[in-house]
């Protein structure tokens, strides 16, 4: 009689109280990359991967939300824009125009045009 060697190996990785293995938002990342670049559909995808569609949905709207980026994760390349402001001759430290933006971030300026460029590259 022929014998078979087997061994088990268990995934360190956190679980949850039913056991199911819990996976970080790097991972989360891998797995929209692939989920992006396969043409599938959610369901479909999720039935290749062995994934649970509400969360496959729930980890999307989350990147979604954060603006195409996970939690715990950076962008890999930062975006700057250039801008320029210049200051009108007899103007420098006359500030007539404040925007206040919803994280108590403060511009000050004299030129509402320069002003609202530079909100709408903050926005971006």
């Amino acid at each position: 009689m022929e014998s078979i060697d087997t061994e088990i190996y268990e995934d360190p990785g956190k679980r949850d109280q039913r056991g199911r293995r819990l996976l970080g938002a790097d991972e989360w990342a891998r797995i929209l990359e692939r989920y992006d670049q396969s043409g599938l559909t959610q369901a479909a995808f999720c039935r290749r991967e062995g994934l649970r569609y509400g969360t496959l949905v729930a980890w999307l709207g989350r990147r979604r939300k954060n603006g195409g980026v996970l939690a715990g994760r950076l962008p890999d390349k930062p975006v700057f824009q250039e801008l320029s402001v210049s200051s009108h001759a007899g103007t420098e430290g006359k500030f007539g125009l404040e925007v206040r933006l919803p994280d108590a971030t403060l511009l000050r300026g004299s030129c509402a045009s320069e002003l609202a460029r530079l909100v709408q590259l903050l926005r971006d």
